[in-house]
């Protein structure tokens, strides 16, 4: 059953994943033609049972906003 369950997620993912394909395209070009700096942010966050993995995710804030002064 969790064989099962697995497939489906990996094909569900790669179907969801080559349709979305183009848009992820746009959302990554818009952002290289409007400002300087990576495309992607990269981080590493806990996972299941304080494991880390690394994180990707398209940069949304300025460069350098994680380590910008708060007050």
């Amino acid at each position: 059953m969790r064989a099962a369950k697995r497939l489906f997620d990996i094909i569900v993912s790669g179907i969801v994943l080559v349709i979305l394909s183009p848009f992820l395209l746009v959302i990554a070009m818009a952002i290289e033609l409007e400002s300087n700096g990576p495309v992607f942010y990269v981080d590493e966050r806990a996972g299941k049972h304080g494991k880390p993995y690394g994180m990707l995710k398209f940069r949304t804030m300025v460069v350098g906003a994680t380590n910008m002064d708060q007050g």
